[in-house]
Parts: C-alpha cells; sequence; structure tokens
C-alpha cells in the first residue's frame, strides 16, 4: 500500500489569505472563499487533509480573526481588486476557485477583475449553496439592516449562528458589525455581463431549502464555457457536514 504523504500546514505570507495546505509535489491550488460573516478558518479541516496533488488555501477579509482589529470592508470592487493582486502574486500555477455561500459572488467577481486584466484565471470556479447572482431578488429580506433580534433569528434559522454566540450579548457586540459589513458588501447588484471564460460547478445542497437548484442552474447563463450542476447531501453551511463528500466532488471535477 502507498504511503500517503505528509500534508505541509502553513501561513501565507499575505494577509488575505490565511492558513494554507499542500500535499507536495502539487499540481494545482483551490483558493477557497468563505460565506458572509465567515473566516478563512470556515476551511481549516480540509487545509489540514489536504488530497495529494492539491495547494488549498482561503481568503482572510478584514474585521475578523487575525485581521479583527481591521474595518470590515463594504465596497465589493475594492475588496476584489485587493484580492487579485494577492493572487497575481501568489503566482502563476493553474488554480481553482471554491465560494461557499456568498463567497461564489466574491469568487465571480474575482474571475471578472482578473479578465479585465488579463491576468491568468482559474480553470475551474465552483459556487456551493448561492442561486446565480444576476437573476431577481426571490426575496426582499435585506440582512444588514434587520434589527439585531431580527438578523439573529435569521441567522439562526440558516444554521449560520451557533447558539453560544446567540445568546451572548457581548459576542454578538463582536461579531455583529463584520456581519452586517459582510452582508452589506454583498447586497451589490450583479450585472449579467460580462460572462466569464472559466468553466463553472455548481454545488447544490440537496437540503438547503434557501437555495433553488433551478436558481442555481442559471450560472450557465454566466459563463462562456462549460457548467455542470452537482447535488449532495448538505445544508445552507454544508463545510461541516458534508466536508469529505465536497472535498471528493471537488478532486473529481478537476480530475476531469
Amino acid at each position: 500500500m502507498p504511503v500517503r504523504k505528509a500534508v505541509e500546514v502553513f501561513h501565507s505570507p499575505s494577509p488575505w489569505f490565511g492558513l494554507c495546505g499542500q500535499t507536495s509535489p502539487v499540481s494545482n491550488r483551490l483558493i477557497c472563499f468563505p460565506h458572509g460573516g465567515g473566516g478563512a478558518s470556515a476551511f481549516g479541516d480540509w487545509i489540514r487533509s489536504v488530497p495529494s496533488g492539491l495547494h488549498i488555501c482561503a481568503v482572510r477579509l478584514p474585521g475578523r480573526e487575525s485581521r479583527f482589529v481591521e474595518p470590515a470592508p463594504t465596497d465589493l470592487n475594492v475588496v476584489v481588486s485587493a484580492i487579485a493582486d494577492a493572487v497575481t502574486e501568489s503566482g502563476t500555477s493553474p488554480f481553482a476557485l471554491f465560494g461557499s455561500c456568498d463567497g461564489a459572488v466574491l469568487a465571480l467577481e474575482l474571475v471578472r477583475e482578473l479578465e479585465r486584466r488579463s491576468k491568468r484565471t482559474p480553470s475551474t470556479m465552483f459556487v456551493c449553496g448561492q442561486e446565480a447572482p444576476h437573476l431577481p431578488r426571490a426575496h426582499q429580506l435585506r440582512l444588514h439592516a434587520l434589527p439585531r433580534a431580527q438578523l439573529i433569528a435569521e441567522l439562526s434559522r440558516m444554521g449560520g449562528l451557533p447558539e453560544e454566540v446567540a445568546a451572548n450579548d457581548e459576542l454578538m457586540q463582536l461579531v455583529e458589525p463584520t456581519i452586517r459589513a459582510d452582508f452589506r458588501m454583498f447586497d451589490t447588484p450583479i450585472e449579467y455581463e460580462p460572462r466569464i471564460g472559466s468553466r463553472i460547478v455548481g454545488l447544490h445542497p440537496s437540503t438547503d431549502e434557501t437555495c433553488d437548484p433551478a436558481r442555481m442552474e442559471a450560472w450557465r447563463d454566466l459563463t462562456t464555457g462549460s457548467f455542470a450542476l452537482v447535488s449532495f447531501r448538505g445544508g445552507h453551511f454544508p463545510l461541516a457536514e458534508a466536508r469529505e463528500e465536497l472535498m471528493a466532488i471537488v478532486v473529481r471535477e478537476l480530475r476531469t
């Protein structure tokens, strides 16, 4: 039986990336974007158990984790420009993107920015649990503008807020500004054009009532490349409950 190579775990020199992991020799990179209000640590389990030949790192926005003292941004274009700089400086080897929920919108705008700059773009963009962002909103609820009690109730309903945080007023005061800033940023209208050249793979969590597979199917309208929609068993925040299944899908799709 072949011996599995050890995973190398290290901190990225760029503040825009958190912990990274790789299993040498690296043939592909996966850059991950967390959900709104989340941080790079959401991908910690993936990073510590990277499949052979893959390098994984996660984007870390200001206002959380090691960048907690920095103001959380609300301007999507400013954030995209800074991440595009970081991605360009990180090397020229092949890479793919993985966007979880709202993070998929950030990934889409990053690809558009890289194309505008005529820089290397990802072979594949995985969009997980996020309906196509150019469609008219299925509901008009603007999370960043909700009163605290309603915001807590909505986040708890979606499974995105731990009970110990929701019940602790001091903790909520710490995380609420970042959560609101993220939802304000992702409230930015997203245009149909320009379509990107990267292949898009939609990952639909089958038990997520907030994500309509038909509206996920509309991601195909945003690319001139190919599109595939894959369902898996998971809810609105599937990285914890379906971590291994998701990674298996990602690895399989990267090898096709």
